[in-house]
């Protein structure tokens, strides 16, 4: 789903961790996220994100335990994220970054073509299981029948 994710790193109060990621493609969204593990109430990130020559995009305060964001690239660059503990406590937290996040959005995914071929077998069963149940009917009463014919004769 995601093109890059890290590996969780812990961030302690007042300390502050930067993490870098370099695009590939161009005028394209970059789709990113940020999740606090095991958030409490009370955690709080800052995040601040530049470019390699400071130029500054944007700034986020997280005080929830996930935060996903956009951002449009007109060109190759490398994202500088300044990511900042202005909680209490020691947090850890992963960060998640996906490229033209229009791919996210598979129509038919392979999960999806696996829960309709479950459903299909599944009508299957069921049509074959009604099925046999008529032919059973059916069965007996054309067993019925020809015992009622061999009594006439």
């Amino acid at each position: 789903m995601f093109d890059d994710v890290s590996e969780p790193f812990q961030i302690m109060p007042s300390n502050v961790i930067h993490i870098s990621y370099s695009t590939s493609l161009s005028d394209v969204p970059l789709f990113w996220g940020i999740q606090i593990i095991d958030y409490p109430y009370g955690d709080i990130l800052s995040i601040q994100i530049s470019n390699i020559f400071r130029d500054f995009y944007r700034e986020f305060i997280q005080d929830d335990s996930v935060l996903f964001t956009t951002i449009l690239l007109d060109q190759f660059d490398t994202l500088n994220f300044q990511i900042e503990n202005i909680g209490i406590r020691t947090v850890d937290v992963v960060v998640m970054f996906s490229e033209d996040p229009n791919t996210l959005s598979n129509p038919n995914p392979p999960m999806m073509d696996m829960v309709s071929l479950l459903m299909l077998s599944g009508f299957v069963i069921i049509l074959g299981i009604i099925l046999v149940i008529i032919g059973a009917i059916i069965m007996i009463f054309d067993l019925k029948n020809k015992l009622e014919n061999k009594r006439n004769y």
